[in-house]
């Protein structure tokens, strides 16, 4: 399954929750306001992230009179996410919520490139290669949510709000090598990769349900989805701007649909 695939597979999920937990609320509209104000939500699950169309799009370039080409194709991994939340009910049955969530993984990379002869037309030098790429993220909920009690056991939860996201990933770039006579190697050594820490501002919202085997603990399922976009780029000199003849600045996704379950504790 794509990248694309699995991440809107997973948007999917969370829509499919947050309806279900929509549809919920009007049923429950007479019940009574839970006498608990406090609550906490440890999860751990799994986070898809869409590929940024600056990440995954052609880069041309003219070089000798001709057109070249870097191709840059990612593949997403699932990997497990953990995630915190914790909220108070400040008025009737809403109320504010911070929530904090931590993933890394490791996605594959296969880079390309074509780059123009200075002699010979229809006669680029191909260059291809794979690696990895390694991605650390956190993300920080200010949300507020409104919550319903279904009996005495269940409980539904919506929320949304801002996000703050910190990232630590790697950029793939290539290590360039001096033009030699007759010019028939393509002036490319490898895959090298450079590591950016952007922090970016976005969105998050989701749904929470949960079941309670007694007053204060119970188990729930958390369905969220939350974005936001950083702008980065790479060095100037031995790596994509070098062969391509401009800086490159590469626009990456963060957030992305993530489902969990857990353990929950009201009191």
């Amino acid at each position: 399954m794509t990248a694309r695939a699995v991440h809107c597979v997973g948007r999917s999920a969370v829509a499919a929750t947050v309806l279900a937990a929509v549809l919920a609320v009007p049923s429950t509209a007479h019940a009574q306001a839970p006498e608990t104000r406090w609550f906490i939500a440890l999860d751990g699950g799994f986070q898809t992230t869409a590929v940024a169309e600056a990440l995954s799009e052609p880069i041309t370039f003219e070089q000798s009179a001709e057109e070249g080409e870097l191709t840059r194709d990612v593949t997403i991994n699932r990997r497990p996410t953990i995630a915190l939340a914790g909220g108070v009910r400040l008025w009737r049955q809403a109320g504010l919520r911070v929530g904090f969530q931590r993933f890394t993984r490791s996605d594959d990379l296969a880079l390309g490139a074509s780059i123009p002869h200075p002699f010979f037309f229809d006669a680029p030098r191909i260059f291809s290669d794979s690696s990895t790429m390694t991605r650390h993220e956190r993300s920080l909920d200010l949300h507020g949510y409104w919550s319903v009690p279904v009996g005495d056991r269940f409980n539904v939860r919506i929320f949304g709000g801002p996000t703050v996201y910190f990232a630590a990933l790697d950029l793939p770039g290539v290590d360039t090598a001096p033009e030699e006579y007759p010019y028939e190697e393509v002036p490319i050594t490898g895959i090298v990769k450079v590591e950016r820490n952007p922090t970016a501002l976005g969105w998050g919202a989701g749904a929470d349900l949960s079941f309670f085997f007694s007053r204060h603990v119970g188990v729930g399922w958390t369905a969220r989805f939350s974005d936001a976009t950083a702008e980065i780029s790479l060095p100037d000199e031995g790596f994509l701007a070098e062969t391509v003849g401009v800086p490159v600045v590469s626009e990456v996704g963060l957030g992305g649909a993530q489902i969990a379950a857990g353990i929950r504790v009201r009191f």
